[in-house]
């Protein structure tokens, strides 16, 4: 879809979408660039190897409020943009079928020209673009014109907009407060004990939350770790969710 060729009405949403994204991001770069100024300001006044460790712990926590800040950013855009695309007009089923295909090209160009697309990015939209083909699917079928596919017994990925299981979710995070993202295995196993979906999405050697939680024992397996993490950071910000995100 050509997003210039909107009508007027629907342009000008299109525009004020593209507006909050860009104006989310410079505040973040903002309240960045206040951190790494504080980060220095603390360094001057310790010892070189303390001013080097606050250095580091200051900078890293800057740059992942811009990561978490722009991931944010392109999920909130492309829902806007999907949003768009059906009041314009286009066909939910046929808007389910091109996303499972991937991100379609003009939705990435549209957000590629606001927010930066790093892996960490395209994984979140990942998950965003599963749960918004599962709600383009549900759309047709209040339309009455096909019936849902994933009323079939589900053998890919997917993750389906099961409110309860957002809450599970975000009870298990919530439970470890701001340092929910240094507990993946003790999120793993409240997860397996709440009996929250698993999804294959996150890694599709394991079946179960209790398998992964044992895979991510001890440091192992960081790759699948931040992929958890992304999972959860998406699964919160999605919900709205009333939990402390450092």
């Amino acid at each position: 879809m050509n997003f210039s060729l909107l009508p007027p009405v629907l342009y000008a949403r299109l525009n004020g979408a593209l507006s909050r994204a860009r104006g989310r991001i410079r505040a973040a770069e903002v309240v960045a660039e206040q951190v790494r100024a504080d980060a220095r300001e603390k360094a001057s006044r310790c010892d070189e190897r303390l001013g080097l460790e606050i250095l580091k712990d200051y900078l890293a926590e800057a740059k992942r409020h811009v990561q978490e800040q722009q991931e944010q950013a392109a999920c909130e855009l492309f829902s806007e943009l999907i949003a768009l695309r059906l009041a314009a007009g286009d066909n939910p089923a046929e808007v389910a079928r091109e996303l499972k295909r991937g991100l379609p090209r003009s939705i990435r160009e549209e957000i590629e020209a606001v927010v930066p697309l790093t892996p960490s990015t395209l994984s979140v939209l990942g998950v965003a673009i599963e749960l918004q083909c599962q709600k383009c699917w549900e759309q047709e079928e209040r339309n009455g014109q096909v019936p849902v596919p994933a009323k079939k017994p589900r053998r890919g990925r997917g993750i389906p907009p099961d409110a309860g299981d957002h809450a599970l979710v975000v009870a298990a995070c919530q439970k470890f407060g701001d340092n929910w993202r240094s507990r993946p295995v003790e999120i793993c196993h409240e997860l397996a004990r709440l009996n929250a979906k698993f999804p294959k999405s996150i890694d599709e050697r394991f079946s179960s939350w209790q398998e992964l939680a044992d895979a991510l024992e001890g440091d192992k397996n960081k790759p699948t770790r931040e992929k958890l993490v992304q999972y959860l950071r998406y699964r919160l910000k999605w919900q709205h969710a009333q939990v402390s995100l450092p």
